[in-house]
């Protein structure tokens, strides 16, 4: 019987190639088949750090997958459905799989959407751990995120922002949209005035990083690759 093929989901970390482990490498070093969530290579975040940790796989057979832009379950139902009958349709001819993305794969990650539907027409699937953007920020920020024993907690920053702030310990709010960056902004400023804590990264480890160190500082334009994090005055 001829033996299937896995379906791994690869963090790349936070987009520096020196951050990605030794795991990551070598399993992407070792597909059959790379899994682009793009149009093409120059336009994948995840493929340009990998390849910055080994060029190698420049010649490595890729399929690309723009994810859409929709908010439509529909819509997207479909996508995921159609990419995971192409991806199938490999694994079942012995083929690995390997779809790379950024930060970590177990953290708000596009690989979830693919791997429920491979898992449950039988085929084995994988995660390898990468350095998530908040832990990566958190260094850039030298920033604490758990000492004395204090929560953290993660916040998707479409979510309600004031009742996030007064969480108890560390809250750090990711992928936060332009649409709510204004809001977050004054969540965050009110939130100083009472003598809590805030900083934000964007693209942290990137070319293009930004770092702030209080929210009146955090940018309208600040987009999809923005950790913010705050914590409490008492908590300090």
């Amino acid at each position: 019987m001829k033996k299937k093929g896995t379906f791994t989901g690869v963090g790349t970390g936070p987009g520096d190639p020196e951050l990605m482990t030794l795991k990551a490498v070598r399993t992407i070093e070792n597909a059959d088949v790379l899994l682009l969530p793009a149009a093409d290579k120059e336009s994948c975040r995840a493929y340009k750090t990998a390849y910055g940790a080994c060029p190698e796989i420049a010649d490595k057979k890729c399929i690309f997958e723009p994810f859409p832009m929709t908010m439509n379950k529909n819509e997207l139902s479909a996508f995921h459905e159609r990419v995971a009958d192409r991806v199938i349709k490999l694994l079942a001819e012995g083929l690995d799989v390997v779809f790379p993305v950024i930060g970590d794969p177990c953290i708000y990650s596009t690989y979830d959407y693919i791997e429920r539907i491979v898992k449950r027409r039988g085929y084995e699937t994988k995660r390898v751990s990468g350095i998530p953007s908040f832990i990566a920020s958190a260094g850039r920020l030298d920033m604490s995120l758990g000492d004395d024993g204090r929560p953290v907690h993660i916040i998707p920053g479409s979510l309600d922002i004031e009742k996030a702030l007064k969480l108890d310990g560390t809250v750090v709010f990711m992928k936060t949209g332009k649409d709510n960056m204004g809001r977050l902004r004054q969540a965050l400023k009110n939130h100083e005035k009472a003598g809590g804590r805030s900083a934000g990264v964007y693209a942290c480890s990137l070319p293009e990083e930004e770092v702030v160190y209080k929210a009146s500082d955090i940018p309208d334009n600040w987009g999809y690759l923005n950790v913010v994090i705050a914590d409490r005055a008492e908590d300090k």
